[in-house]
């Protein structure tokens, strides 16, 4: 995505300046905006967003009249008003980051349940030899106790996948 940006930014400053050829840059830009969405679905609002912006800089560069275009005569805010306009601006961008952060398994335990496994068919003596691991995001396993036929505990976390595996019989 650095590099959709990297490229955008490069053919803003092509178009601006009146070049030739801006387009070079605004397909390299809209490229690697491609790649970088199919790496990560959650990216396609970059990728609208610069389809948006080069198609309204197209527009605005390829007007030929400029007497037509119904603009609005543009006034000096104040600088009390731009101070306002920015905390308008700014106030759900924060809200927004803490409303997301709130949900983190750190700070919100309530958001997330204890783990329960429970495996039906096995006879009682195979299912004491079963191994049952709940995987962390960050790759770390940890077992989970037997107990009243299912495995179980009592913490809560984020899990990513559960582990079963048959230990060794004892040997005694």
């Amino acid at each position: 995505m650095m590099a959709a940006l990297f490229f955008f930014f490069l053919f803003l400053d092509a178009a601006s300046l009146r070049l030739s050829d801006p387009s070079r840059p605004l397909q390299l830009s809209l490229l690697f905006a491609s790649l970088a969405v199919l790496s990560n679905v959650s990216l396609f609002n970059v990728y609208l967003s610069l389809v948006i912006f080069a198609l309204g800089l197209f527009v605005v560069l390829n007007i030929k009249d400029w007497s037509r275009l119904p603009v609005a005569q543009t006034a000096q805010i104040p600088f009390q008003s731009k101070k306002i306009l920015w905390t308008v601006l700014t106030l759900p961008a924060v809200l927004f980051n803490l409303l997301v952060m709130s949900q983190h398994p750190a700070l919100r335990p309530d958001l997330y349940e204890p783990v329960t496994v429970k495996i039906t068919g096995p006879e009682e003596k195979l299912k004491r030899n079963l191994q049952v691991f709940r995987v962390e995001p960050d790759g770390q396993e940890r077992l989970l106790t037997y107990e009243n036929d299912a495995w179980t505990t009592r913490e809560t976390a984020q899990y990513t996948a559960l582990k079963i595996i048959r230990a060794p019989a004892p040997s005694w």
